[in-house]
Formats: C-alpha cells, structure tokens, sequence
C-alpha cells in the first residue's frame, strides 16, 4: 500500500479498508458509506482522523473479461492516481491522493483495486456550466491528456468558483499528444451530456477546445454516441451489468433484475419472450414506465418448451394481458422509427439549445 501524508492514526485505518477489500472487494468496509455501487466497482465515502473526509473507490474484477484487461497492465487505481497527478501538475483541481493499495491472485490476476482520495470542497449550489467544463478540457488536451468519456458528471464547483474534475480512470496521455481528431472527441463527449441548463453549442469554441470548422463535425458526433448510449442502455437487459444478471447456455437464456421482488408469479409466454423482455426495456428507458417483468427464460430457437417472464406482482397473469401488447408494440417501433427525436441537429449555433426534454442517457 502507497500512501501520502498521513498520520499513523489514519494509516491505520486505511490499512483495516485495505484487508477488509481483499476478503470481499464487493462489500465496503464498515464506517464506509456508500456513494456510488456497480457491478465491477463501489465508491464510498468515509472519514479519517486526522485527514478528514476522504472517498474510497474499490474495483472488483468479477467479470472475465476485466480480470483479463488488467491481468498485465497497472491496476486502475495505480493508473488514476498517477493521472491525478498529471492533472494536478497541470493546474486542473482535482482530488489528492491518499492512499492505494492492490491486489492479484498467484497467477497475476487483480483481485482488488482500491483508491483513497482527499474530499474536495465544493459549493452546495454550483452548477457546473458547458464553456466552464470545455475550457477545463482544453487545459488537459494542452498538458497532453486525453479523456475519452468526459462528460458535466465529471465535474464539482468548488467554493472560489473553480472547477475541480473527478473520475480519471479512462484518461490516458497519447505518445503524439491530444491532436484535433481527439479534440474533437472531448469536444463531442461535452456536448452529449444533459446539461441542468440549456447551452450554447458554441460554448466549446468559445472554450478554445476545438476551432469553428469542428463544431459542425462534433456535434454530429456528439449525436451518434447518444443514439449509440440509448440503445446500449435498452440491451444492458441482456448483458451482465450492475442491473442484470444474464446466463447463457447452449439451450436458452435466463435473465432476471438483480433485486428481484418475491411474491410475485410466472407467467409462460411462449417464442415472444425475448421480444417481450426488450420490449419492457424500452418502454422503461424511452417512456419512463415502471418496469414489471422482473426476469424471463426463452429457449434457443431450435428448441421447444416451456418459455416465461417472472412479474413482480401476485395478479401476474392479469398484468400480464394488460401490457404485454405495449412492450411489443413499444419494441416495434423502436425497431422501425429508431430515436429519430435525438437525431436531429440544432442549426443555430450561439442559441441555448437541449438535446431532449427529459433525461435520456
């Protein structure tokens, strides 16, 4: 474990995190409290001694596919405090180190990943605005740092009004610096977040993040990944995720929410059921309806059997009758019209502009 300035008080403790992480990365330690909790990582907040309030990231690796990622490269936790420290180098706000600490089995594999940062102090009210959040990211592309997915979540408004930035894992510094092209894609990130406030597509020219003549380009990029977002948000359904549980055999799928609700009943649904299950996802990512099939099993095509959706309340069936026609339909035209409502491009740069009316990524 590597830490900065601390007292042996709060060396300690961090220590008591570190061993309690290593038996169950995904559980926080007692005296931790939960912030943030996703299926490969958990941010919580807690406070030392000495020190004072500081978080606590901690990244599992229960899927194959992250323990093979890493199984070679830096730990994320060594990997964001040293962009922490690029950051802060450069004269971006940032949360300071505390501590880090890891884990791998005897092959190599990570285990465990934990990062300890400094709180940092914020004003309760700021709301962190387009121009402010793009001038921020041409100051990173200038000290050489690229950031692939920055977005208005990945910043605070400090008390003097400064933005401090957070969450750097999917930083990294190119060997050839950060070039026009991937301006541009900082650029495009910004745009496609849902800003609290209208903005100005212009805000991240005036930013002096990208020049005029890419802003017709970043948006339009910008466009794409907000499409692409909404539907890899509907077919998260069928994928391992913080939400789901998926398994997958040679005769069928089984899919079910991970807090799934007791007391509720199957219903048999026959060769809709996955039709029925995506359905239902898009009626609650793109309508806003409170989700009802809680889980559902469909066989292979080839073959026959019993196939049903498990809903989360006692009169099932009847629920069932009542809606299952919507999510079909629902699906249906997704499937025909696509998200035609996000597609288009706002024509006047330098007037305040909203990519949707309600939230959509």
């Amino acid at each position: 474990m590597s830490a900065t300035s601390l007292t042996p008080a709060d060396q300690r403790i961090i220590e008591d995190w570190r061993a309690a992480l290593g038996r169950d990365p995904s559980v926080l330690p007692a005296g931790i409290e939960p912030v943030q909790t996703r299926l490969i990582r958990a941010v919580g907040r807690g406070r030392l001694p000495d020190a004072g309030d500081v978080f606590v990231k901690c990244m599992g690796f229960p899927r194959r596919r992250d323990r093979l990622r890493y199984w070679l490269r830096p730990l994320p936790a060594a990997h964001e405090a040293s962009l922490l420290t690029a950051v802060a180098a450069a004269g971006v706000p940032c949360p300071a180190v505390a501590a880090i600490a890891g884990a791998r089995d005897g092959l190599g594999r990570p285990r465990m990943s934990m990062l300890v940062t400094h709180a940092v102090p914020i004003d309760p009210v700021g709301v962190p605005r387009l121009q402010a959040c793009a001038e921020v990211a041409r100051r990173l592309a200038d000290a050489g740092v690229f950031h692939g997915d920055l977005h208005g979540g990945n910043f605070l408004v400090r008390p003097d009004g400064a933005l401090a930035i957070l969450d750097l894992q999917s930083m990294r510094r190119p060997l050839l610096g950060v070039g026009k092209g991937l301006r541009r894609r900082m650029a495009a990130r910004l745009l496609a977040h849902d800003w609290s406030e209208p903005e100005r597509p212009r805000a991240v020219v005036d930013a002096g993040l990208i020049d005029a003549s890419s802003l017709t380009t970043a948006l339009a990029a910008a466009r794409r990944w907000r499409v692409r977002a909404v539907r890899r948000r509907i077919r998260r359904c069928l994928t391992e995720s913080s939400e789901f549980v998926v398994r997958r055999r040679g005769w069928g799928w089984f899919a079910q929410r991970r807090r799934l609700t007791p007391g509720g009943a199957w219903v048999e649904t026959g060769r809709q059921t996955r039709r029925l299950w995506l359905g239902q996802r898009v009626a609650e990512v793109l309508m806003r309806e409170t989700p009802r099939l809680e889980a559902a099993f469909w066989k292979s095509w080839w073959l026959p059997g019993l196939q049903s959706v498990y809903i989360a309340d006692p009169s099932g069936v009847t629920l069932f009758q009542e809606h299952a026609q919507r999510w079909l339909d629902a699906l249906q035209r997704f499937e025909r019209d696509g998200l035609g409502a996000i597609r288009a491009l706002p024509t006047d740069m330098t007037a305040p502009w909203s990519w949707s009316v309600r939230r959509e990524v």
